[in-house]
């Protein structure tokens, strides 16, 4: 069922900790190796011919040229790193990747100052197994310099980094058939400008679930635009008149959807800085645990604007989601600063716990009609509001709470309404639920304190339809905030 304002209880949360991501500036991401560009000086020329070239050797290389049909291959047959200062590069791969890496600590990428390069791979598939992206690395992949690149892939993914992806800075433009930018371990992103198309896939995910400390993307500047699918605007609304629905969302093409977020992690998402565009099929941002605290978020998706399975926490930065499914989604939401502006088709903020996805619950909470079930951490969610200004317009709840609400500062707008709680911590008098709603009757809910005298209380119960005149319009009690609420 839905709510507004839920049982209020006491609840401790449970804190993310995330070693990495708690930095100031996005210098404080990367080590110095990451920061520090190949020099001219002290690399070997290496023109490109056709079929590419092998580096078989740690060093720094500097590469210009072109190639119709082939790949640079990074192999070296001693441990070290390998920089590689592209500086007037054009490779294509019609079967495979533009750019492989296997046995070096480091692979570093510099774009020469001023440079344009690309690095391509066409429609067939590869040749070889695994080099299913423009550019494939087994190695720590970092790109710096200030340069620009683009990233194309006709086949599958734009980079895949079998281990970190760390990018420092850089002109970047990526367009992929499936995913965008790949790091299973981590991505990092500091300054900058990347543009991002992927077409069937996410635009940057990090995709180690199996090791808590890795699996994480943190955004700390840079500008960065992230389109996935056809964007939000590809999917459209479905409604049913039906007791319990909520509406939701289909991609108007036939057949399975894929994942299409805008930014994924399998663990951590931090985002502290620079300015973030999506335009997204599904979430725009997706973890297990979301931290902003900083930065500028334009988010449009056909399913959440931020999803996260565990603690969704903002402290800061600005968050405007024009178009959603639901706003803000956790089963933990904390918000203590910051400016945060939601229009959503459903719910604008929903702390929400456990799956609630059922084969029975069509048009509900996780069911068809979204892009797969939320799972959550715990049975019940929860939302607290210390500061901040959050303005929200949804057609569902301004907020909704599966479990805890606590509102002690911030400024809250609901459909243009400024919403002023000062809720008192009082425990349950009695438990409630579940409830069989008979067929023909409605399940009517006041205002969720926690022992309203609602269709809880077997003094109500479930109502007809003529027992029902309409909407609340006036607060009685307290008689210090008596008034009439309007038509």
């Amino acid at each position: 069922m839905k709510r507004f304002f839920s049982v209020l209880c006491t609840l401790l949360l449970c804190i993310p900790a995330f070693f990495a991501v708690m930095a100031e500036t996005a210098d404080d991401l990367f080590s110095d190796k990451d920061l520090t560009l190949a020099d001219p000086s002290e690399a070997v020329d290496i023109v490109l011919t056709e079929g590419g070239v092998d580096i078989t050797e740690p060093g720094v290389y500097r590469l210009s040229g072109q190639v119709a049909d082939g790949s640079i291959r990074v192999a070296p047959a001693t441990e070290g790193d390998v920089w590689l200062l592209l500086d007037g590069v054009s490779v294509h791969n019609e079967d495979g990747a533009a750019l492989t890496s296997d046995g070096c600590d480091k692979l570093i990428l510099t774009l020469a100052e001023g440079s344009v390069n690309s690095l391509t791979q066409g429609s067939a598939a590869p040749a070889e197994e695994d080099n299913d992206a423009a550019i494939y690395v087994r190695d720590d992949l970092t790109i710096n310099g200030n340069g620009a690149l683009t990233i194309e892939s006709a086949w599958l993914d734009g980079i895949n980094c079998r281990d970190s992806l760390r990018i420092v800075s850089g002109d970047i433009t990526v367009s992929a058939v499936d995913d965008g930018l790949v790091g299973k371990d981590e991505v990092t992103i500091g300054v900058g400008t990347i543009t991002i198309s992927a077409q069937t896939g996410d635009g940057i995910k990090a995709t180690n679930a199996e090791d808590a400390d890795r699996g994480f993307v943190a955004i700390a500047g840079g500008t960065l635009t992230i389109t996935t699918g056809e964007g939000s605007a590809s999917v459209s609304q479905t409604a049913s008149d039906s007791w319990g629905s909520r509406g939701g969302w289909e991609q108007q093409a036939e057949g399975d959807t894929p994942s299409q977020k805008g930014v994924k992690a399998e663990t951590t998402l931090t985002l502290s800085g620079g300015t973030l565009s999506i335009d997204s099929v599904d979430d725009a941002l997706h973890a297990v645990d979301v931290t902003v605290s900083g930065g500028e978020m334009i988010l449009a998706t056909g399913d959440d604007g931020v999803h996260a399975d565990n603690a969704l926490t903002v402290s800061g930065g600005t968050i405007t989601v024009t178009r959603s499914y639901e706003g803000l989604e956790g089963t933990d939401v904390t918000l203590s600063g910051g400016e945060i502006s939601i229009t959503a088709r459903d719910d604008g903020i929903n702390g929400a716990g456990g799956d609630s996805a059922t084969s029975s619950d069509e048009g509900t909470f996780g069911a068809s009609g979204r892009f797969g079930r939320d799972r959550f951490a715990s049975s019940t969610g929860a939302v607290h509001i210390s500061g901040g200004v959050i303005s929200v317009s949804a057609s569902g709840d301004g907020v909704d709470v599966n479990g805890d609400l606590e509102m002690t500062g911030g400024e809250l707008y609901v459909n243009g309404e400024f919403v002023e709680q000062n809720f008192e911590m009082t425990p349950n008098e009695t438990d409630f639920g579940p409830f069989t709603v008979p067929e023909g009757h409605y399940f009517v809910m006041s205002d969720n304190r926690n022992n309203s005298k609602d269709s809880r209380s077997p003094m109500v119960g479930a109502l007809e339809r003529k027992m029902i005149k309409g909407h609340v319009r006036c607060v009685v009690f307290p008689l210090s905030k008596a008034r009439i609420l309007g038509k």
